[in-house]
């Protein structure tokens, strides 16, 4: 399945919508969407990653997806994880990352 992200503000908050497995290629992907949103759309400082139909996440997807959460605290936002599998919510814990990145 091809990655794909989609991103839109509601209430003020970026919700970014991920589809398919987050490796090194979509990792790249995910994080120029990212950095480009928040270029355009600077006063969205609260950024929710919507994982429902995301399978599998590599090494290089938490990368990504931790240097979002570190940018987005470091100017005063949020980033949370909402809809992971079970799977892909066992690995954030396993790597430490729901202790600064909560998921619902």
């Amino acid at each position: 399945m091809a990655f794909d992200v989609r991103i839109s503000i509601k209430d003020g908050t970026a919700i970014a919508t991920l589809e398919g497995q987050i490796d090194e290629n979509a990792a790249h992907t995910l994080d120029v969407a990212l950095k480009n949103f928040w270029l355009s759309n600077p006063a969205a400082k609260h950024t929710v990653l919507d994982l429902d139909d995301v399978q599998f996440i590599t090494s290089a997807g938490f990368r990504v997806i931790f240097a979002s959460y570190k940018k987005l605290t470091a100017i005063g936002g949020t980033l949370r994880v909402i809809n992971s599998s079970e799977r892909v919510r066992e690995a954030f814990e396993t790597l430490g990352l729901t202790a600064y990145i909560p998921i619902a």
